[in-house]
């Protein structure tokens, strides 16, 4: 008999990638995107919290590693595994958990979108954007939101044009979650946390600029 595939559905992979039963924490969530951009070669890495009328609370995640292809951007927002890579990052399910988690999608009072514009050492600009609260309903929205890239868009040069190469995510979320995610490092253990992990890089020249500290 053939076998039939079930369809993927995507809600309740979103929801358990968005909840800490994946075994993440808060610090591990943000040490996965300050791990994809040390792959990506990059020697600054900055997190902000910051606010706007338009948009509301967001996390906006920015370094100046090598940019990403069509094909890595692409996995930045994968929600299934592809990891054959020995690099320390893992886009495809410890970096989207960050992204989901941080994008607080079951809140309503979260706009729950994630824009990523990236550019790479030839000047290429690429940018996608992601409406949780669509992709959820259906796996073909999903799949169309993350086929929908931009190329040399003059609104994504514009904000991305103070980096010679690299990446930009911003994660627009609830208060709660923009607030909670900033005070991570706050607490004394996470904050060790993150000089121990990235001590001999920082040393080494890595520059790290998280919410103030």
């Amino acid at each position: 008999t053939d076998t039939v595939c079930e369809p993927i559905n995507v809600d309740n992979m979103i929801r358990q990638m968005g909840g800490l039963e994946t075994g993440h924490t808060q610090i591990s969530l943000l040490k996965e995107l300050i791990d994809n951009g040390i792959d990506a070669k990059a020697d600054k890495i900055k997190l902000t919290r910051e606010y706007d009328d338009t948009n509301g609370d967001s996390i906006k995640y920015s370094d100046n590693g090598l940019g990403m292809n069509k094909h890595q951007l692409q996995k930045c927002v994968q929600i299934y595994s592809e990891n054959n890579s020995s690099n320390i990052g893992k886009f495809g399910i410890g970096g989207v958990s960050a992204i989901v988690n941080f994008s607080d999608i079951y809140n309503p009072n979260s706009k729950a979108v994630v824009k990523i514009i990236t550019k790479t050492k030839d000047g290429q600009v690429l940018s996608l954007n992601i409406d949780w609260n669509k992709s959820r309903i259906s796996y073909d929205n999903y799949r169309e939101a993350i086929n929908n890239i931009n190329s040399n868009d003059c609104s994504d040069i514009r904000q991305i044009r103070h980096l010679c190469h690299g990446t930009i995510i911003s994660i627009f979320t609830s208060e709660n979650k923009a607030r909670e995610v900033s005070s991570t490092l706050d607490d004394w253990d996470d904050y060790q946390n993150i000089e121990i992990t990235y001590n001999s890089l920082i040393r080494g020249g890595l520059k790290l600029y998280l919410f103030d500290t």
